[in-house]
């Protein structure tokens, strides 16, 4: 057994693989997620040494997933999301750990300064870092676009050839292959969406943990050639822009970037003929980027407007989502599922804000968050309000159980000792 797959299957990874799979799953609105990781940790350490024997099997192969076209926002188009089973998930994370950990030729794609996407400790602001760095040091133009269809058109022999010149691992080999691939087991439900997938030799299923590193090997020398001679180019998986001193050299380079993506049937969008997908112009004007508006004239920078709707839109999803389960647990007179009871749903709303606070710390627009904060005030409130009517006829025991308040009686007392208690 090669010294790299010994790594994946070892305990101390796979437990550690979990807990970021975790973090995911929990803030997931899909109920069959959240359902995935509940059973699987109901017992954790069974979960994780089954997961190890199916790893020891000579025959070992990931299972099929499943297919989902989600209607872009704004847009007629769909987008091809790919979602593996839980457990396989936890897999292709390991092997994501393993690569950029132990493998120096990963781990020199990954130092790449101006790649953002997919590089453990780098995010959102150290994108916007660069670019503010780029602005106060003379850049007066830009040029911002997304690559089209990236993910379904990254070549998968081009990223496997890349690793079998670095990594003499065959069993290691052999999984990162397996879970480079794209199987659907609903291949059926997704009717006309289905030629949106990557199921051939190209295109790699967007979802997974290792497909922003296939992008990232794939891009290496899009990253090093667009940088330098006055330009810099930031890149965060398929969005990119470009800076320099006018409109002339930053068009040129965006050029450039279109004929290093045609080596592999890639394009991006150009900013001065897809006005809806990309943008350009003089900084001073503001601009977006990375769901970020940017304002250098008044140093602001602010969640953008998808951003910002999004959360308040995800947050009545889910009040919406449990006043429905309420009440129809109330009305067929069965238990609640406590994943749905009061206090559970507010630490999931308050995991949710405190993860999009996270992601946008580094913005400075005081007036924004207060705006957002009475936006979300008013779904709690009116939350608050349909719960109450909903139980107001409910039993004090009945409110306690929706509340989310265990009731001691409901607890098994496990094998009663002799005849006690008495029936």
């Amino acid at each position: 057994m090669g010294r790299l797959f010994k790594q994946v299957k070892s305990r101390r990874l796979l437990e550690k693989s979990f807990r970021k799979v975790r973090e995911h799953a929990v803030a997931s609105l899909s109920r069959s997620t959240r359902q995935a990781l509940a059973e699987f940790e109901k017992d954790l350490f069974s979960s994780i040494d089954k997961l190890q024997k199916r790893l020891g099997k000579q025959d070992f192969q990931f299972s099929p997933q499943r297919g989902i076209a989600k209607r872009k926002a704004n847009s007629s188009g769909y987008r091809p999301l790919v979602v593996a089973p839980f457990e396989d998930r936890i897999i292709q994370r390991a092997i994501l750990e393993v690569l950029i950990t132990a493998v120096p030729a990963v781990r020199g794609v990954m130092s790449t300064p101006t790649s953002i996407g997919g590089i453990p400790g780098r995010g959102v602001k150290s994108a916007l870092e660069l670019v503010t760095d780029s602005i106060a040091r003379g850049a007066r133009y830009y040029a911002r676009s997304d690559i089209e269809g990236f993910f379904t058109k990254i070549p998968k022999s081009l990223v496997k050839d890349f690793l079998r010149a670095h990594v003499k691992d065959q069993e290691f080999l052999r999984l990162f292959d397996g879970a480079l691939e794209t199987e659907l087991e609903n291949l059926d439900e997704l009717a006309e969406h289905r030629s949106l997938f990557p199921l051939g030799e190209d295109g790699v299923a967007q979802g997974s943990a290792l497909s922003t590193l296939a992008g990232n090997i794939v891009l290496a020398e899009f990253d090093r050639v667009l940088n330098g001679r006055n330009i810099l180019c930031v890149r965060y998986v398929d969005d990119y822009i470009l800076l320099g001193p006018d409109e002339i050299r930053v068009k040129k380079a965006f050029e450039s970037s279109q004929e290093l993506l045609r080596k592999f049937q890639m394009r991006a969008y150009s900013p001065w003929a897809d006005e809806e997908k990309a943008d350009h112009g003089p900084v001073a004007s503001g601009f977006s980027f990375l769901g970020c508006d940017i304002k250098p004239s008044i140093k602001l920078i602010q969640p953008g407007r998808k951003a910002r709707l999004k959360i308040i839109h995800d947050i009545q999803a889910i009040f919406a989502e449990t006043l429905k389960a309420l009440a129809e647990a109330l009305s067929a007179g069965y238990p609640v599922d406590r994943r749905q009871c009061y206090a559970q749903v507010m630490v999931r709303v308050n995991g949710m804000v405190s993860g999009w606070a996270h992601a946008f710390q580094f913005c400075n627009c005081i007036s924004t968050f207060e705006s957002l904060d009475h936006e979300i005030d008013k779904a709690v409130s009116r939350f608050n309000r349909e719960f109450k009517r909903l139980f107001e006829p409910a039993s004090l025991r009945a409110i306690r159980r929706f509340l989310g308040v265990q009731l001691l009686q409901e607890v098994s007392s496990g094998i009663p000792i002799g005849d006690w208690p008495p029936r």
